[in-house]
């Protein structure tokens, strides 16, 4: 258990500590138009050779309308502590380090730029946050 404020810091490889199915709740906040949402579902992280295949089904409630989601992202792990992480279409996401339990990211996608956070909570949860602007 780890104390209250710091990130869990997994005993064992990034890859193992993915590997399986998950659930997921996302909120958004669009400042601009003054509107919040939500985005609930499942994902998995899939073996493929040494990589993992990130794959997400669920449901995105946002400004009245409901609507079925996807997305598909590839993690690849330089070590036990990094991921690479590709977009399904192979281009380049971001990368990160999780060895402290937790490490911040940014990605460029002009006009967009994308300011991200994860960390781990505890062995079954870990939270990712995006900031985007542009």
């Amino acid at each position: 258990m780890t104390a209250i404020n710091e990130p869990y810091k997994p005993r064992y490889g990034l890859n193992a500590y993915l590997a399986g199915p998950w659930s997921y709740l996302r909120l958004l906040v669009d400042r601009r138009l003054q509107a919040q949402g939500s985005s609930l579902g499942i994902c998995r992280f899939s073996p493929v050779g040494d990589d993992l295949s990130y794959d997400e089904r669920g449901h995105l409630t946002f400004a009245g309308t409901r609507t079925f989601t996807t997305r598909r992202y590839r993690y690849s792990f330089p070590d036990d502590h990094r991921a690479h992480v590709f977009f399904h279409d192979k281009r380049h996401f971001h990368d990160m380090t999780l060895a402290a339990g937790e490490d911040r990211f940014q990605h460029h996608c002009p006009p967009d730029h994308y300011q991200g956070r994860c960390r781990l909570l505890t062995e079954a949860s870990w939270r990712l946050e995006w900031r985007v602007s542009g």
